[in-house]
């Protein structure tokens, strides 16, 4: 029980982490935000690019717009959080899709996959965090950034 309650308490304490984070991202993309232009809708609703992957998932109205048959919002951000935790340098959802649909029965866009950055030295760390949650094939290394997609 007292393993238990440790527990609870970690993941409450990476919780309130990814907050923090989130809190902050979020006032450095209303200042951005503000500079920036409008980005033109792609055509049948995929998203070009990439977003920083906590300030996304707090953003979209889609109760589970990551990876949705394996996490809720919530293991989402906690896997974010630990990611930077252990030494990513930014961490990018891509593959959002945002057709009309979707945004219709789901509430907001779906992506299905990460883009890690990861620092020097810090690689094997995270492709350890990610290979706990992803398939082998699913986990790439390439031009020094990880490609972590779910099917």
């Amino acid at each position: 029980m007292a393993r238990e309650i440790k527990s609870v308490r970690v993941l409450r304490a990476a919780l309130e982490q990814c907050e923090r984070q989130r809190d902050k991202l979020r006032e450095k993309a209303k200042s951005c935000s503000a500079r920036a232009p409008r980005a033109v809708k792609p055509a049948r609703g995929l998203v070009t690019g990439r977003n920083e992957a906590l300030a996304w998932l707090a953003s979209t109205g889609n109760p589970n717009p990551f990876a949705s048959n394996v996490f809720s919002r919530a293991q989402a951000q906690a896997m974010v959080g630990a990611l930077y935790s252990a030494g990513a340098v930014l961490v990018q959802v891509s593959g959002i899709q945002q057709e009309a649909w979707r945004i219709k029965s789901e509430g907001g866009p779906y992506a299905d996959t990460l883009m890690v950055t990861p620092q020097r030295g810090k690689q094997d760390a995270l492709m350890r965090i990610l290979s706990k949650r992803f398939h082998a094939d699913e986990v790439s290394l390439r031009d020094n950034k990880i490609r972590a997609w779910w099917d």
